[in-house]
């Protein structure tokens, strides 16, 4: 389910009487966005990318990370870049790549993204204990 489906489920839930607190705990929402929903009808700045480009960017990365061939976090910084500028999307970031916060809020957004990183880093760690 979209984050966005589950801020109205909250909001709506919200209006019939549940505590912020709870519909923090049960939709899995910061509870200070839903605060912060509710008395402003916002959810926080814009991301630089569409709710549409950042999944077909998610799915691109999937993708690519499907046959085996996972990224170090450096590499999928420079992929996006590479990506983004293939798309016209023209310089988004400095220096034409994310930076730490962006990549990191967007792995928050897309957690299934951290599973390739997640792999890689045991392939990583099994490989060196081949070493010793």
């Amino acid at each position: 389910m979209l984050r966005d489906q589950q801020i109205e489920k909250a909001i709506k839930a919200i209006n019939k009487g549940m505590t912020l607190r709870l519909a923090a705990l049960t939709y899995n929402i910061p509870r200070t966005t839903l605060i912060y929903r509710v008395k402003q009808g916002l959810s926080g700045p814009q991301t630089l990318l569409t709710t549409e480009e950042e999944t077909e960017l998610a799915n691109w990365i999937q993708f690519c990370t499907s046959d085996g061939c996972y990224w170090s976090k450096k590499d999928m910084i420079t992929n996006i870049g590479e990506y983004l500028r293939n798309k016209d999307k023209g310089n988004l970031f400095k220096d034409g790549v994310p930076g730490e916060r962006w990549y990191h809020l967007f792995l928050k957004r897309h957690p299934e993204l951290k599973k390739c990183m997640i792999i890689r880093k045991e392939y990583e760690r099994k490989s060196n204990k081949n070493l010793l």
